[in-house]
């Protein structure tokens, strides 16, 4: 229960934070004004630790599930924007010159050039965000949930003593998290990166 709990909300958060961020970094990446709007948003909040403002959001919205989704929607949006802007950003200019050329309208060198071009990017930045959002729902669901979760069942069991338990939680919290990211990431680079013959070892 504890652990359906803490998958639960992190699917939930990260799913909002995944979709959102990355169209605001693609933006970003498309439009000048967008990325100098946006940028210093993202400077000021990024070196906050989530865990900080949990405190901020139980005042906010109170104990319970609202309050660990947003932190985890906070915690893990910053790397999917940069990265995704970035992405975007480094695509070579001659490429979409290329496909203008050639005549493809704008939403065709979107979706055959510039998407593809920065899919590295953004998997890598939802990558790096999925951890954090790992992170933060742990710490959230130990200050702020009332009944079930990893987090929750680790603070339930240091107040009791009850180190075994403790343990238990900490190691299904590792466990679960080296999971989850092999599941999630590994289907979208075999349909994406490998699919597209953007990815492989590299020797020198």
């Amino acid at each position: 229960k504890h652990t359906a709990s803490t998958i639960g909300l992190l699917t939930s958060g990260f799913l909002i934070s995944a979709v959102v961020s990355t169209i605001i970094g693609v933006l970003m990446g498309i439009n000048q004004r967008v990325y100098e709007w946006f940028n210093p948003i993202v400077a000021f909040f990024m070196p906050i630790p989530s865990f900080t403002l949990i405190f901020v959001f139980i005042l906010w919205l109170g104990l319970g599930a609202k309050t660990v989704i947003l932190t985890i929607i906070v915690g893990s949006s910053f790397p999917v924007l940069y990265s995704a802007a970035a992405g975007v950003r480094s695509c070579d200019q001659k490429m979409i010159w290329a496909a203008q050329t050639v005549g493809c309208s704008r939403m065709q060198v979107f979706f055959k050039v510039l998407l593809p071009s920065a899919m590295g990017y953004i998997i890598t930045g939802n990558k790096l965000a999925l951890g954090r959002a790992w992170r933060a729902v742990i710490a959230a669901e130990i200050f702020a949930s009332t009944e079930y979760g990893l987090g929750f069942m680790i603070q339930d069991a240091s107040s009791f003593l009850d180190t075994r338990a403790m343990f238990a939680a900490i190691i299904t919290v590792g466990v679960t998290g080296l999971i989850l990211e092999n599941l999630a990431f590994r289907f979208i680079e075999r349909a994406t990166l490998e699919r597209w013959g953007m990815t492989g070892q590299k020797t020198f």
